[in-house]
């Protein structure tokens, strides 16, 4: 079909379309683009955007039969197959996700993103040492969020790569101060067998914040290994004294 004479309308609508969803109003940007769909319904470009509309939305199905659909008139652009698989680990098909992951990565190799949401989608597959190999690619090819290097430290962990895992946590700590992150590098050094180093951390991730679930659980695990029960104890009687502060 000939859609030059309403090229014009179309424009106009993507630009309504798209400066909507810079807005944040996705469901007016959703409006938009179905109507640029009713005036040329193979428009690949308002299909991916509606999906994507639909994606932060919530509406996840519609998003998927959007992406789908669209990959019926493109099968060579790569965001068209990731945002695919982004929609499909929010409906929990993670498996499949996956073929859309890898689909992009064929058609560019460096796309960074692509292997950041296939490493979080393996890890939580638990197949780490997969997701460790796709952790650092993402990092080669540029992702920078602040939450990279402590996913990435959690696949080491699991494969037992303790001091990888504790160097990545402690490149985490340089974007995010967090007492969970001191926590695994406490833990991990504890699984190296430094128990000062452990302890360190641990003390540090608790002075954040007294009471820091897993930093007290796993400094107390330390205690009763080295038989040092009269620490454990006294950690004990700071979280009683501290949790009877909270309730008077």
């Amino acid at each position: 079909m000939d859609f030059r004479e309403d090229r014009p309308e179309i424009d106009a609508l993507l630009e309504e379309a798209d400066e909507a969803f810079d807005k944040g109003e996705f469901d007016m940007a959703v409006r938009r683009y179905s109507d640029v769909l009713r005036i040329d319904f193979e428009h690949v470009g308002a299909l991916m955007n509606r999906g994507a509309a639909y994606h932060s939305l919530g509406q996840y199905e519609k998003a998927l039969e959007d992406d789908l659909r669209a990959l019926e008139y493109d099968t060579e652009d790569e965001k068209l197959f990731f945002n695919t698989g982004l929609v499909l680990n929010a409906l929990e098909r993670n498996d499949e996700s996956l073929e859309y992951y890898d689909q992009a990565l064929r058609l560019r190799f460096d796309y960074g993103l692509a292997y950041y949401a296939r490493a979080n989608t393996l890890a939580y597959l638990d197949r780490h040492e997969e997701a460790v190999e796709d952790y650092a690619k993402a990092d080669r090819f540029g992702v920078e969020y602040d939450d990279i290097y402590r996913f990435w430290g959690l696949s080491c962990e699991k494969c037992g790569r303790y001091q990888d895992a504790a160097n990545l946590y402690e490149r985490a700590m340089d974007e995010v101060h967090d007492e969970s992150v001191l926590c695994r590098i406490g833990y991990c050094f504890w699984m190296m067998g430094d128990y000062r180093a452990a302890e360190g951390f641990l003390h540090r991730a608790i002075g954040i914040d007294f009471g820091e679930g897993d930093a007290c659980i796993t400094l107390l695990a330390l205690y009763s290994e080295q038989k040092r029960f009269s620490e454990r104890d006294a950690v004990l009687r700071m979280l009683s004294g501290s949790e009877d502060g909270m309730s008077s």
